[in-house]
Order: C-alpha cells, then structure tokens, then sequence
C-alpha cells in the first residue's frame, strides 16, 4: 500500500493497494521497488514512461524536518512510501473502495457490522 500521493492524476495515491514483484538493485543498493498495482487505472503513465507493461517503479522519497526547540538540527529521512496491507483495520480502509476482502469470523459477527458501516462503497465482496 502507498503511503503517500506520489502522483494524483495517475492514481499513484495513498491507500492505493497492490502487489511487489521485483526490486531494481545497483550496486549493491535498492533503487525501486516494482509494483503492480491491484486496479489497472492506477500507475498507467508511470509504467509506460518505464518501459513497462502494469509495473510501476517505486523509488525513495526524502523528508527534511527539524528536530529540537532550541537548536533546530535539520534532519532528512529516506524511504520508500510503501507498507504492508495485508491486514489493515476497518479504520484504514474507511472510506476508499476495495474490490476484495476477508473477515475473520473468529471476533463474532460484530466484525460484519463494522465492514458495511466502514466501507463506503459496497462493492466488498466477503470470502
């Protein structure tokens, strides 16, 4: 899952869910992260520029923030804008579309409600 819009109008959003199938190394060093992406719309001019049929390159984006009250020491973090999704919670998943999903029947039925109260768009379709 994307943690960040990295480009709107090509879908690449945060919440956009799909699946990694290569990483690109040079020199020893991760430079993208391959994916493919669950809904055909999203990444489409990203996988084009990239030579590449429905693979999006995922590369590292960097944040500078400060640190301290006083001294303020200029700070930069890099990483890829990607996390696991393989069990998100009805709070992260509120209110964008999901073609699939499964729920647990072991917390009780009460899991039932929370997924058609959660998802906006009832296109859920339950395992």
């Amino acid at each position: 899952m994307l943690t960040s819009n990295l480009n709107v109008s090509d879908g690449l959003v945060n919440g956009a869910t799909g699946t990694v199938e290569d990483i690109e190394l040079q020199n020893g060093q991760v430079q993208h992260v391959i994916v493919h992406f669950d809904r055909e719309d999203v990444g489409q001019q990203a996988s084009k520029a990239a030579g590449r049929h429905q693979q999006v390159p995922i590369g590292r984006h960097e944040a500078k923030f400060t640190v301290g009250r006083h001294y303020g020491a200029e700070m930069t973090r890099s990483q890829f804008p990607l996390t696991l999704a393989w069990g998100c919670t009805i709070h992260k998943v509120q209110g964008i579309t999901v073609d699939h999903g499964r729920c647990t029947t072991e917390v009780g039925p009460r899991c039932l409600r929370l997924i058609t109260r959660g998802v906006w768009r009832p296109r859920l379709m339950l395992k």
